[in-house]
Order: C-alpha cells, then structure tokens, then sequence
C-alpha cells in the first residue's frame, strides 16, 4: 500500500515518426512503440501490400521480428538504463534499411547471427 500511495504518474511526450506517409505517434520508452516503429519502418522498404502478403510477406514480417526484438534485448526502461542510442536507431529509417539488408527471401538464420552479426557491427561503428 506504501508504493501505491507514493505512486507518482510521469507525464511523457509521446514519439513521432513518419512511415509511408502517415504520422505515428507512439508511446515512449519502455514501451512497445519505439519496436513497433522499427518493425513498420523495415516492412515499408516493400511493395505495400503485396510485399508483405501472402507467404512470402509472412516471411518478410517474421524475419523483421527477429531483428526488432534483438534489437529490444538492448532497451530498457529509461529511469534505470541509458536507452538513448537504441532509442534513435530503433526510430531512424537508415537503421531500419541495414537491417533490411539483413532478411533474404530465400533464407532464414537462427539468432546467433541476429546478435553477433549485424548488431554488433552497427553499434561498434
């Protein structure tokens, strides 16, 4: 009852971001907006619908999932972890199209190569 009566509500502004023409707003960290935004960002590099339809869209929207949630295992809620880089890289379209680079239609790679790959590379640069 001690937490709950000390509960204060942190008022944050919400994100903005762009995709195909629409404005998006979304819930700040540690939300799920800031992955949702990645994952719509990745998928609108396709021909919208028929690149994300059908079973080759499936595909396409289930490799974008493994990366986004690689991605997540680095963010955090921002009053315990530092989220800003993940923050930024999980809302800019040019991070989204290197991991676009990344999904093959023809293939698929298991989570060692989502983490040690890709990721690695791009937050060591």
């Amino acid at each position: 009852m001690k937490d709950l009566q000390s509960y204060k509500v942190k008022l944050k502004e919400p994100i903005s971001a762009n995709i195909l023409g629409c404005k998006l707003l979304v819930m700040p960290p540690p939300s799920g907006g800031p992955p949702m935004t990645l994952m719509l960002n990745i998928l609108a590099q396709y021909a919208i619908p028929s690149g994300v339809s059908g079973p080759l869209g499936l595909h396409r929207e289930i490799e974008a999932l493994k990366h986004v949630f690689a991605v997540r295992m680095n963010f955090g809620d921002p009053d315990f972890v530092h989220v800003s880089t993940v923050l930024s890289d999980m809302l800019s379209p040019k991070f989204a199209k290197e991991l676009k680079k990344q999904i093959f239609d023809n293939m698929t790679f298991d989570p060692s190569h989502l983490v040690a790959g890709k990721l690695l590379h791009w937050y060591n640069k």
